[in-house]
């Protein structure tokens, strides 16, 4: 890949770090004394696509429930056009995994 605007200084596809607050507070600080963030990715920050209905169900519900606003199963069924029963199991698959456990109560 490579860009038409790039001159040259750096190559297309090189590695970049920047500064990132932790906090407002820091955030309307000295950028200067803003960390350098432990992360690496060796890519753009896209997020997968599900495969598949069901992986799409997981993924929902799981963003849901880590944005603190759960979806309803109604809703999901809808949604994803399956059954209420069905539902019932992938959110059942993603809480047990989100805890630790498999669906069935064992420990992973």
């Amino acid at each position: 890949m490579h860009d038409e605007d790039n001159d040259g200084r750096f190559p297309d596809e090189s590695p970049v770090e920047v500064r990132y607050p932790r906090s407002k507070q820091e955030e309307h600080g000295d950028r200067e004394r803003w960390p350098w963030p432990r992360a690496a990715t060796s890519g753009p920050a896209v997020p997968e696509v599900p495969g598949d209905v069901e992986q799409a169900v997981r993924a929902a519900y799981a963003a849901s429930v880590a944005a603190g606003q759960p979806l309803s199963q109604r809703a999901m069924a809808e949604r994803f056009g399956l059954s209420r029963r069905r539902m019932s199991q992938l959110v059942a698959q993603v809480t047990a995994s989100g805890n630790g456990h498999r669906p069935g109560g064992e420990a992973v």
